[in-house]
This record gives C-alpha cells, structure tokens and sequence, in this order.
C-alpha cells in the first residue's frame, strides 16, 4: 500500500499530484501516467495520508524519489514486507531521509458519511 501526505481536500490533492507529475522531466509532457484513485485516510507522525492506488507502481516511484531528491515537501509512506523474512514494514521518504517502521503505528481515519 503507497500513501501520499495530505494537507487538503482531496480534488486539492488531485490537482497537486497532476501538476507534480505534469512537471517531471522533460517538462512539461502532458497527462502521460496511468489514472490513479485517492482512498482510504490515515494518519502516522502527526500527519494525515492518502492512500495512493495505481496499477502502474512506477508511478508512485517518481513521488519517492522526488521525495528523497527533496523535490516536494510531502511525505510519501510504501507499506510492503521484508523480502528476507516476510515481516510487515513501512519506510517514509521525506526530504531526502528514509525511515523504516512498524505499519502498525499507521492509524485508519474513519470517514464521515
């Protein structure tokens, strides 16, 4: 599961992600990724996230590099396992830092209806 930091609501979010990625290198090029959806909200460290939801993970790999590249000032979480022991871990990238941590500190926020 990938999530994006969210200061917004999230057609605020849609419009920052589209610009962010309308703006990569070679610049600008126009809607060239795959369509992606904002779900589930969360919250780690203070913060509020996103859930991200592509079907091309490459997508969310130009947000973690720019994340760690320092290119925007959002922290964007992936939440996989541990190839050598299939134990459950998080890492957020953030102004060129990574951090692993345990997925269970992630918090669901229920939504409103």
């Amino acid at each position: 599961m990938d999530m994006i930091e969210q200061r917004e609501s999230d057609e605020a979010l849609q419009i920052w992600l589209d610009d962010f990625l309308t703006n990569l290198p070679p610049k600008p090029r126009g809607k060239w990724w795959s369509d992606f959806t904002l779900g589930k909200k969360f919250e780690w460290a203070g913060k509020r996230f996103c859930q991200f939801q592509c079907p091309a993970g490459s997508l969310f790999a130009h947000i973690i590099v720019a994340a760690q590249k320092k290119k925007h000032d959002r922290t964007a979480i992936s939440v996989g396992v541990w190839a050598k022991d299939n134990s459950p871990v998080a890492t957020a990238f953030s102004n060129g830092e990574e951090k692993d941590f345990d997925p269970k500190e992630i918090k669901e926020v229920p939504t409103t209806v």
